[in-house]
């Protein structure tokens, strides 16, 4: 049976594809942690001004 080079085209794909699924696995990763990074500093921030309390305005004498 004569190499017709099929397998190395079909492998060549794969291999493509495989790295195309890595890349936007790794995308993905990135933007989960970025996401996670902005909520995380948000909540820091609101936990904090709680933990404050409301904020007290100047005493005014009678």
């Amino acid at each position: 049976m004569p190499n017709t080079s099929e397998r190395r085209e079909i492998t060549g794909r794969v291999n493509a594809k495989e790295a195309e699924t890595i890349q936007e696995s790794k995308e993905l990763l990135a933007k989960t942690k970025r996401f996670s990074a902005i909520a995380d500093s948000q909540n820091r921030a609101r936990r904090t001004r709680e933990l404050k309390g409301p904020p007290r305005g100047p005493k005014t004498l009678p």
